[in-house]
């Protein structure tokens, strides 16, 4: 929209400049152009502060998106269900999952533990742990720990506040599915025949699936929902999820997406989440805030019980600057921190403000802050069981497990987990052609129309004027294509339906060279939003007179000074060469 702007603007600038004598000093019917600081820099402090005034009004605007219908939990499901569907596609929850057979690897001869298996999508498999419950089943538990958590053996995760959780669930009679996540390391982020990145897994895994409408969370959270599947064949009582950090994030969205999970229980994730330019990169998720903050997501879990535990998060530094030798950089900046007890309150709180208190039971249990010993409240795992459908025995003790015996090793994993998920997107990537046949079917059209050498048939269902059936007609298919035009603007690339502020045109010379001059232009947009660029205008162009224009873009890292000066590599000068043969050419900031 901004480029648009500036180039529509560019042209009736240019039909009212004539060169005669001096070159002006500024363009006609523009003001001047004063600003002494770096133009792309006030650009990009004026983008984030109307970017962060949009973050801080989501909020208000999100209502717009919902019509709860709190009569009944029938109607209450039924009018919630447009929601959870446009959740499932903006986390990538879009492939259909294999039918779940989940498998023991190996087994532990204490308490039951065993390593597992299960099929999730065709290539992609869940890993992790098992605890079998003791004496009658009460029902099955996903329990997901954080991503830094990767048990090396059976030890490891007994030894765990995770291992003991897990045990003591097992003790109330609950089947326990402890899968493992997609880490923070970066050992296989890469490819042995080109080049390994210090980008963390998680990432390495976001940046690719990203531009194949998936996402990391999404991948994660068909772990759980197979999961979830098996449980149900095991046990006709309730299925609860529960999980701490990046393992609370998938336990939460998990519940929202699946009505089937009958408790959740979330802890060290639950916030506001205000500021996500903040968080690692591969938290980011396409257009999530415009509908969904936290609050909203726990009304996609009610009428189910929801479980809150806020307590101290150990925090995520992001990948060191420090790029080991061998490997490229390039991973993104991020931090995770701990809300502040206050913030979580007032999120949480603002799920009174959508759906009645007594149409969800919900609890929210403190930790204090320094606690980051135990990954749950003893109070929290309380109302978990309890939600259930159990009685918690607070006196229940668990045995004593000598864990240095305990070696069973597990070998590989996190590097199968990743490979999986790469190779599963890579195939994505491969079959895109076919993918994008389906969804915009003008293109098969048109090459089957190519191949018998006749014209296109623009969409059958798009009204013709008589006579004209079967003719080629630029019009109808302009037509035929609008609704893709619409989707591709509103689902890719995304839009801002504030009023545009008039145009406010300054300029000011700041190239006089012996065929062109070049000019600063900068427009408004938006408050805090302006458009900018350099305009080189032919000092043989006339009033009136219609040119070709060339929009010279530079790179990533560039200014577009680099496409008109100093014979920069890649770009030699040539937005200045195409001015002095006699086109106009704007070269735009990126």
């Amino acid at each position: 929209m901004r480029r648009l702007l500036l180039f529509s603007l560019c042209l009736w600038l240019c039909s009212s400049f004539v060169m005669a004598g001096e070159v002006p000093a500024q363009l006609p019917e523009t003001q001047p152009l004063t600003w002494d600081d770096d133009l792309a820099d006030r650009m990009m402090d004026g983008l984030h502060r109307f970017v962060e005034r949009k973050i801080e009004h989501a909020v208000a605007n999100r209502q717009q998106f919902w019509k709860r219908d709190t009569s009944s939990p029938e109607a209450y499901e039924k009018s919630i269900t447009p929601n959870r569907e446009r959740l499932k596609k903006i986390i990538g929850l879009v492939d259909r999952r294999e039918p779940t057979t989940l498998e023991f690897i190996s087994l532990s001869p204490a308490n039951g533990i065993a390593r597992i298996r299960w099929d999730v999508l065709d290539g992609v498999s869940g890993e992790g742990f098992a605890v079998e419950p003791t004496g009658k089943v009460a029902g099955g538990v996903v329990l997901l720990p954080d991503a830094h958590f990767q048990p090396q053996t059976v030890g490891d995760l007994l030894g765990s506040s995770v291992g003991d959780t897990a045990r003591r669930l097992g003790a109330h009679g609950y089947w326990v599915v402890i899968p493992l996540l997609i880490d923070r390391s970066d050992r296989h982020s890469g490819n042995e025949l080109v080049a390994f990145t210090n980008q963390p897994h998680r990432e390495w895994i976001h940046r690719q699936a990203y531009h194949m409408g998936r996402h990391i969370i999404g991948l994660e959270v068909q772990k759980v929902l197979a999961a979830v599947e098996w449980l149900k064949t095991q046990t006709s009582q309730k299925i609860g999820v529960g999980g701490y950090g990046e393992g609370g994030l998938l336990a939460f969205f998990a519940a929202a997406v699946e009505p089937q999970i009958d408790v959740c229980l979330v802890s060290g994730y639950f916030g506001p989440h205000t500021r996500p330019w903040e968080d690692p990169i591969y938290r980011h998720v396409w257009s999530l805030h415009r509908e969904f903050g936290d609050a909203e997501l726990a009304t996609l879990i009610a009428p189910r019980p929801l479980i809150v535990n806020h307590l101290g998060f150990f925090g995520v530094d992001g990948p060191s600057p420090h790029v080991p030798a061998g490997r490229r950089g390039g991973a993104a900046a991020g931090q995770l921190r701990a809300p502040s007890l206050e913030s979580v309150r007032r999120e949480f709180e603002r799920i009174d403000n959508l759906i009645p208190q007594s149409f969800q039971n919900r609890i929210l249990t403190v930790m204090p802050l320094d606690t980051l010993t135990e990954w749950v409240t003893e109070r929290g795992i309380q109302h978990f069981v309890e939600s259930l459908g159990g009685r918690y025995d607070h006196k229940l003790s668990l045995p004593d497990v000598d864990v240095a015996t305990l070696n069973l090793r597990i070998a590989n994993s996190q590097r199968r987990q990743v490979l999986e998920l790469e190779r599963f997107i890579q195939r994505l990537v491969r079959e895109s052609d076919h993918t994008r046949d389906k969804f915009f079917p003008v293109t098969a059209l048109a090459l089957e129309a190519r191949k018998v050498g006749q014209a296109f048939q623009p969409d059958p269902n798009v009204d013709r004027p008589s006579g004209q059936a079967g003719k080629p007609d630029l019009q109808h298919f302009t037509k035929s294509t609008a609704k893709f035009r619409e989707y591709f603007r509103d689902e890719v690339l995304g839009k801002f339906d504030d009023p545009l502020l008039p145009f406010n045109a300054r300029s000011r010379k700041i190239y006089d060279k012996e065929k062109w001059v070049g000019y600063d232009v900068v427009l408004d947009v938006f408050p805090d939003v302006f458009a900018c660029g350099v305009l080189l205008l032919p000092k043989d162009l006339k009033a009136g007179e219609k040119r070709p224009v060339v929009v010279c873009q530079h790179g990533r890292n560039g200014v577009p000074k680099v496409v008109i000066e100093n014979d920069e590599k890649a770009y030699h000068d040539s937005a200045a060469k195409l001015a002095a043969r006699g086109f106009i050419v704007f070269a735009a900031p990126n």
